[in-house]
């Protein structure tokens, strides 16, 4: 008897459809019950997370549209190791052609490189994309969340944006950006029954004075109820000023600043980053008490971290001859901060920092300068917080001048020495000390015309082309016109010793340089590391303070 197999055949294809039937079912069921981000931003593998992986531990590379892990072999590339460390984070393709510029790969090595390519489950020829965004439904503040960090040593972040009264949830990981539906900032709805009267957000007088203390302190002002816990390390005016009004209306104290005027515009501001709720009124403290073991309370779980620069504040202008400012901040959880000049170089870590509050020192400011300083707060689950603040130092008062040959001879000591030569007028004062010539030859002409002494070298020949440049260096103007200097000289930071005549050298040399460090041999010679019109400078010194090297 044959066996007939189409009748067995299509229970099978009957049974599997109705599997599938099934699956795809709870699989929609599933998608239904699960929150969907209003916007997911994916790629294969994305350029930007490429960039990630730049150093000899861990290195990708792109090559003609690929994506390889060449990690393990970067030590065993018969080219050497500093070759293959060039492709690392990058778009690789010519330089992988070319074979660094020395010819062409062999079959074997494009065979080898196949076995280093990264499967991330695409089809095609290309698994790299440019981070492509249709961010159209996503509100701009989002956008530029979504680039914040792209940072080396960050490999995921979560972080929350306020924005028209809702908290976006942004969350990257793997290459892969995920923007969540804001929840709206209010109380969520009553579960009572109508007749239950609705919970007030509020406090009562009796909640805040249970908050006495350094460790836990509420203020009321004007009716609004403030935990200024976290600030009180940070307070200018002392921590005591605040603990004295803990659990109490402060309202007086804060408004005439304890008797002393009144607080800024700033710091009003800034009191409101501490804002819990309002103080109950009377019918609300009813309410609040009858509804007390009807209602449960209603907790705020995902309060967004948060970092806020108590110093400098924005735009605070700094009196002439200030050179370093103490740049404070508060975060409102236990935190690690950086600092830079720029969001992208925000890298150096505060001196103290790990706790809510962090401080550090601001050096090399200079009189007129003005500073811009950006923050960046990591919390202990890598949720980043920034915040940027921008300062300025007065410039000195000026003084107009005109130079006349009664000034030039007003300034005719080692004190203040004036030279006139070729009818321009020189300031040589600081650079006395380090003439390759002795000083005698310069004193002897301060205050006087002094073109053939210094055409002629004092008779011994003529200059050389860098010493009639550095002479341009300490012009004051023509004979005849008009020079602007300070009324008075700021305060300076010296050294004693010999390292007066040192700072003299470089400053007659390099007019401005600001100074960082200076290490005096046993045999008098120095070395000086320096700034001068942005640039980083090292200088070596003989024993005489005579410049002798100078690197940049």
């Amino acid at each position: 008897m044959a066996f007939n197999a189409q009748p067995f055949r299509t229970a099978v294809v009957v049974i599997l459809l109705v599997i599938v039937v099934v699956l795809s079912m709870l699989a929609l069921k599933k998608e239904e019950s699960t929150p969907q981000p209003i916007q997911t931003i994916t790629t294969p593998v994305s350029l930007a997370l490429v960039q990630l992986h730049n150093s000899s531990s861990d290195c990708w590379t792109i090559i003609d549209g690929e994506v390889y892990d060449v990690s393990s072999y970067v030590k065993m590339h018969p080219g050497g190791e500093k070759e293959i460390l060039k492709a690392c984070g990058i778009d690789a393709s010519e330089l992988f052609a070319k074979k660094g510029g020395s010819g062409q790969h062999s079959t074997f090595a494009r065979d080898l490189l196949k076995q280093f390519r990264i499967n991330t489950g695409t089809t095609g020829s290309t698994n790299v994309t440019q981070d492509t965004k249709d961010t159209t439904t996503i509100p701009d503040v989002l956008k530029r969340a979504l680039t914040l960090y792209p940072n080396a040593d960050i490999l995921g972040y979560t972080m929350f944006i306020e924005q028209d009264g809702k908290t976006y949830t942004i969350t990257y990981k793997e290459g892969m950006f995920v923007v969540l539906d804001g929840i709206k900032n209010e109380t969520a709805p009553s579960t009572q029954t109508s007749t239950t009267p609705t919970k007030p957000n509020c406090k009562i007088k009796e909640d805040v004075a249970k908050h006495t203390s350094k460790s836990s302190c509420w203020l009321i002002i004007n009716n609004k109820v403030y935990d200024v816990t976290e600030f009180i390390s940070a307070h200018p005016g002392g921590q005591q000023d605040i603990i004295n009004n803990c659990g109490t209306d402060a309202t007086n104290a804060f408004n005439t600043k304890g008797g002393e005027g009144s607080h800024s515009e700033f710091a009003r501001g800034l009191l409101d980053d501490y804002f819990i709720s309002t103080i109950c009124s009377a019918e609300e403290e009813k309410v609040l008490v009858n509804t007390t073991e009807q209602v449960q309370p209603v907790t705020n779980t995902s309060i967004p971290f948060k970092v806020t620069i108590i110093s400098p504040s924005l735009q605070q202008q700094f009196p002439v001859g200030t050179t370093s400012v103490t740049l404070q901040a508060t975060t409102n959880q236990a935190a690690t901060c950086r600092w830079g000049t720029t969001q992208q170089t925000s890298t150096t870590l505060f001196s103290t920092t790990g706790s809510k509050t962090h401080s550090t020192q601001v050096t090399g400011i200079t009189d007129g300068s003005t500073k811009t300083v950006h923050i960046s707060c990591q919390d202990t689950t890598n949720t980043l917080a920034t915040a940027t603040t921008t300062f300025s130092v007065q410039s000195p008062p000026q003084t107009t001048t005109t130079i006349t040959m009664e000034t030039l001879l007003t300034h005719n000591s080692q004190a203040s020495c004036w030279l006139l030569i070729n009818n321009n007028v020189y300031d040589v004062t600081n650079y006395i000390s380090a003439h390759p010539g002795g000083q005698q030859r310069i004193i002897s002409n301060c205050g006087k015309e002094s073109t053939i002494a210094f055409d002629t070298r004092g008779g011994s020949g003529s200059h050389s082309t860098y010493a009639r440049n550095l002479l341009a260096g300490f012009l004051v103007g023509p004979l005849g016109g008009t020079t602007t200097t300070p009324t008075s000289s700021p305060p300076q930071n010296t050294t004693t010793g010999s390292t007066g005549s040192v700072e003299q050298a470089i400053q007659a040399q390099f007019p401005g340089a600001v100074i960082t460090d200076i290490n005096n041999e046993d045999d008098g010679r120095s070395e000086v590391k320096f700034t001068y019109q942005g640039e980083s400078y090292q200088a070596k010194l003989n024993s005489q303070n005579i410049i002798t090297e100078v690197e940049s």
